[in-house]
């Protein structure tokens, strides 16, 4: 979001009902030492305004749930997932799907991430991230989330976000981007 506020985005809406806790000063920018017990989406919305005061922020210091994602979402050109869970993930992009919004999906665990871009009516997300996945055999509960992980899944997610908005067809499509910083290599993964 502050690449995005950085870039102009003219109006970007936050959605985040947790609070800012010790353990995320290691990787989440918007957390410091002032900012600890704050709910995320308001802390981040402080912030971007002392970055970018022309970007309108709409902080909803809220859980995405099945009761509220569809009035969430509803008016908004993309949607960008940071989710922490497969079955919010669903729900967000169930929910882009029913509103034909595009939604920029990104995801981390240790030194790997990934990259991709869900447009309504395709199954892309099922694929990447089928329902059915135990989650406490996920890659990120057992490596962590180092800084830098978070940082270029997010960087690249801004980018791809941006050309979506600017209407650019080189976009990511029918695949996803695969990140291994361990080994230092990038790799478009078709899926569809």
């Amino acid at each position: 979001i502050q690449s995005l506020a950085r870039f102009g985005v003219g109006q970007l809406t936050l959605v985040d009902g947790d609070s800012f806790a010790e353990g995320n000063l290691n990787r989440q920018l918007f957390a410091t030492t002032q900012t600890l017990g704050e709910n995320k989406a308001q802390a981040c919305k402080e912030a971007l305004l002392g970055i970018n005061p022309e970007v309108e922020v709409l902080a909803c210091p809220e859980m995405l749930t099945a009761g509220n994602a569809d009035a969430l979402l509803m008016g908004q050109d993309i949607a960008v997932d940071c989710l922490d869970s497969i079955p919010a993930r669903h729900l967000l992009g169930d929910c882009c799907a029913r509103h034909g919004v595009p939604l920029v999906h990104g995801a981390i665990g240790g030194f790997y991430g990934q990259v991709a871009n869900i447009f309504p009516g395709e199954s892309l997300l099922q694929i990447i991230c089928p329902a059915e996945v135990n989650e406490n055999v996920l890659v990120e509960k057992k490596l962590g989330n180092p800084a830098f992980t978070p940082q270029l899944v997010g960087a690249v997610q801004s980018c791809e976000a941006l050309k979506l908005l600017a209407g650019r067809t080189e976009v990511l499509r029918g695949g996803m981007l695969t990140i291994d910083m361990l080994h230092g290599t990038m790799e478009f993964v078709e899926l569809a």
